[in-house]
């Protein structure tokens, strides 16, 4: 900043202030004292003398630095929201990388300084990247791909290795892109890159990129996979095919078996489609394909430009009569038709939660969560009946501890308490939130920590029933009232539950003190 403007006015720095960096916008006020809005946030001065007077130092707000959030990912409970490069509907290649970090209610940004460089295409930061996978054994360190510089591997704030065509298989035509990275079950690194899609074995991870070579890297040399430049990478949990979308125009679906024998590939299964046969031996053709998510059953969701499909038995993907499912949605207007599920409605994230609902993000039309099965829409969020910044939305992510949903979208990141959230092995760290419940709380009472499905009660300590339902995922909520829908008086309240899957009974597995 060199001086604030008036007409008429003319100021010259001769001692710049420290807090006076990267200002980005400013006002002048009647008495001539100025607010700016920079890198050390917001702060108030006058000039006296040419020198800065500062009338209330820089303050930052409890708020994220990313507005245009693409990418979320939730790990070691922290919540990570980073911007993109370039994508489908833009080719902004000069994107500097911001990393906001949500933890226990409190944002901070993740600055990782300086970045070395060997393609020297934009400044010396984090630039034009993607999204993060981290370390399986240290939730400090990440990895991150980049449109011009291959990718980082990043320890705290701090970069520590950068892979480039001169140690990685990666190949260097005016861009080095590295779209997609992600880890597998047994810590393996696999990595997207124009023009195919290779690996980083666990044990070559700790070497130093400096001593790295491309041959400590596999490469899997898929023609149906090459110039990828937008692909996304999916390794299931409870199937052996790994998948890719390539898109977006003139994209495609491909699933692979690599059989563990990364040194060929001629062993490998391979199947890609460019539309599918559906349940009905219709022809499902959409114009491109944009993303893909694992359910918790084992089921595929494929994102589409004309609404998703799924694929029910992933295990069945390279037999001849394999077959994708167009789940549909009785009209429920006396007769037997149906629409298919988000029929011609562009699909651009898909993320399932603890009670295996999916969350369906869409380019215009806001965001839909819907059943298990997919039978039924249970909301519908937009810019109209909601807090939603856009209609775009980019990217979801639903905590697994607090069922708090988090989504991005092209004018910021909103955020929404679910009721569902992962599932526990057994009920010994079961609790409810808020508790007590104080006179002034309207709200609902959380009880989490269930099993998947528990049937819950709720009683009184002389065994009055007052409340009584199934869990989504492992969390249900009680509006603190009885049947007859009046506020219950001061007590103790006891949750019972029991496991409607492997029929555990545990008795009482919480209490809440409830303060009238």
């Amino acid at each position: 900043m060199n001086g604030a403007l008036q007409i008429g006015d003319v100021f010259n720095f001769q001692n710049k202030s420290e807090y006076l960096v990267n200002v980005e916008t400013s006002s002048y006020e009647k008495d001539k004292s100025i607010w700016a809005l920079g890198e050390q946030g917001l702060c108030h001065f006058k000039m006296e003398n040419n020198q800065v007077v500062m009338l209330k130092e820089p303050f930052l707000a409890n708020t994220l630095n990313v507005s245009d959030p693409w990418n979320l990912v939730i790990h070691d409970n922290k919540l990570y929201v980073s911007n993109s490069g370039p994508r489908i509907g833009t080719e902004n290649q000069y994107v500097r990388t911001h990393i906001s970090v949500l933890d226990q209610g409190d944002w901070s940004v993740l600055d990782v300084g300086e970045t070395p460089l060997v393609n020297n295409k934009h400044g010396k930061y984090l630039c034009s990247s993607y999204n993060l996978a981290f370390d399986p054994d240290d939730p400090n360190t990440f990895y991150v791909g980049t449109w011009f510089e291959g990718m980082y591997k990043i320890k705290g704030n701090e970069c520590v290795g950068h892979y480039t065509h001169l140690n990685s298989p990666f190949q260097l035509n005016w861009a080095l892109n590295v779209p997609y990275v992600a880890f597998d079950e047994y810590k393996n690194l696999w990595v997207s890159s124009a023009p195919y899609l290779y690996m980083l074995p666990r044990e070559k991870q700790s070497v130093s990129t400096d001593e790295l070579t491309v041959n400590d890297w596999y490469q899997f040399d898929y023609p149906e996979i090459a110039n990828n430049k937008y692909a996304k990478l999916l390794i299931p949990k409870h199937s052996t095919a790994k998948w890719v979308v390539k898109g977006y125009w003139g994209g495609l679906i491909f699933a692979f078996d690599d059989k563990g024998t990364y040194n060929t590939t001629a062993d490998d299964k391979t199947k890609s489609f460019t539309s599918f046969i559906d349940q009905d031996n219709k022809t499902f053709d959409p114009s491109y394909y944009t993303c893909i998510a694992e359910d918790n059953n084992g089921q595929i969701w494929i994102g589409t430009s004309s609404g998703p499909i799924v694929i029910t038995n992933p295990n069945n993907v390279f037999n001849d009569n394999f077959r994708c499912t167009r789940i549909k949605i009785a009209r429920n207007d006396g007769t037997d038709n149906a629409d298919y599920l988000l029929q011609n409605i562009e699909i651009t994230d898909i993320f399932v939660d603890g009670a295996n609902r999916k969350w369906i993000g869409t380019t215009e039309s806001g965001l839909y969560v819907v059943s298990s099965d997919g039978s039924e829409i249970l909301e519908h969020f937009t810019t109209e009946n909601s807090q939603l910044p856009s209609n775009r939305v980019t990217e979801v992510v639903v905590d697994p501890v607090t069922g708090v949903a988090y989504v991005g979208t092209t004018n910021g990141l909103a955020a929404y308490r679910s009721d569902a959230v992962q599932a526990s092995e057994d009920y010994s760290s079961v609790y409810a939130f808020p508790n007590p419940v104080r006179p002034d709380y309207e709200g609902w009472i959380s009880v989490t920590g269930l099993m998947d499905n528990s049937l819950v009660k709720i009683t009184d300590v002389a065994g009055n029933l007052f409340f009584e339902g199934y869990s989504n995922g492992g969390q249900i909520s009680w509006d603190g009232r009885d049947r007859k829908g009046n506020r219950v008086k001061t007590g103790v309240y006891l949750v019972f539950a029991s496991s409607t899957t492997t029929g555990k009974q545990s008795g009482v597995v919480t209490k809440i003190l409830v303060v009238n």
